[in-house]
């Protein structure tokens, strides 16, 4: 008898967050058997979605990994560390190629606008089969702490693009789940606290930006009765990728991040401020500069 759909999404949530924990872990499958009571032929069963686990068992799991019980509303794993730069020489225990090992410094919180946008068009299996083709282990995207080279991004933009699937006007589809809770994980809670205040969430945005990315420097440099000025400054690393980048990406990066910035902005509200895009490093400019107009 065919399982209700509903009942085979959460078996396939829990058994990939089993698995994917697992791995960020380092566990062997028989050692984490061993302690849920299971044999390993039952526990790979539930990694591939095809066996329940308890709610004990599940609770058990949670208790000894260390992650969160709720992570299996969201389908992720965090930890809440702040991004550091990590390079190749730091070795992580999923398949990545080369060109994405070395200064990774973007968070997988920060790529899910575009791959849930991937995914609107090619659903769950295929990002899988993208990530395999791209020779990457599809379960490194689960732990929203795990840090992934830029490039990464950049790539997923050309290829969405070759496919067609991605124009200027998407830009907008892509970025507006930016103001639902749920695109922060845990730091939802920090953000719902402060409510509809544009001045507060961006200065919020300022504050926890090292929980996205450590390729920019965010800082409130302005706020007036009408307006807060937010800043993006490239480091090092990346400033000439961004200065040799062809002017289509370029284009494009610059308006998801002033079309990020407005969602984010509209956190908890159903209105989008404006946003002037008063300098760019695409142009010359040491930052980026954005002016957000607060509500009168």
């Amino acid at each position: 008898m065919k399982k209700p759909n509903q009942e085979a999404h959460i078996m396939r949530t829990i058994g990939t967050l089993v698995r994917a924990t697992r791995k960020q872990l380092g566990l062997v499958q028989l050692s984490v058997a061993k302690r849920l009571a299971l044999t390993q032929s039952a526990l790979s069963r539930i990694e591939s979605g095809l066996q329940v686990m308890t709610a004990p068992q599940w609770a058990e799991f949670c208790s000894f990994t260390g992650i969160s019980p709720e992570c299996i509303m969201t389908g992720y794993i965090e930890f809440l560390r702040p991004a550091v730069l990590e390079s190749a020489k730091q070795k992580i225990p999923f398949a990545m190629p080369a060109k994405y090992l070395d200064d990774r410094g973007s968070k997988v919180r920060a790529t899910l606008p575009m791959t849930k946008f991937f995914k609107s068009h090619y659903g769950q299996d295929g990002f899988e089969k993208y990530c395999k083709t791209n020779k990457i282990d599809p379960d490194f995207f689960v732990n929203l702490d795990n840090q992934i080279n830029v490039d990464f991004s950049f790539d997923m933009v050309d290829f969405l693009r070759q496919k067609g699937h991605l124009k200027a006007a998407d830009i907008v589809k892509m970025t507006k789940p930016v103001s639902r809770p749920e695109m922060h994980g845990r730091l939802q809670h920090a953000y719902g606290s402060i409510g509809p205040n544009v001045a507060g969430l961006m200065t919020a945005f300022a504050t926890h930006s090292l929980y996205y990315d450590c390729n920019f420097r965010y800082a409130v440099e302005e706020v007036g009765r009408k307006h807060i000025d937010i800043s993006i400054r490239p480091e090092a690393h990346v400033w000439e990728k961004l200065r040799n980048m062809d002017s289509d990406t370029a284009e494009f990066i610059s308006k998801y991040r002033q079309h990020y910035c407005e969602r984010f902005a509209s956190y908890g509200s159903d209105h989008v401020p404006q946003i002037e895009h008063r300098e760019s490093f695409f142009k010359g400019a040491e930052q980026c500069l954005y002016r957000v107009e607060l509500a009168a």
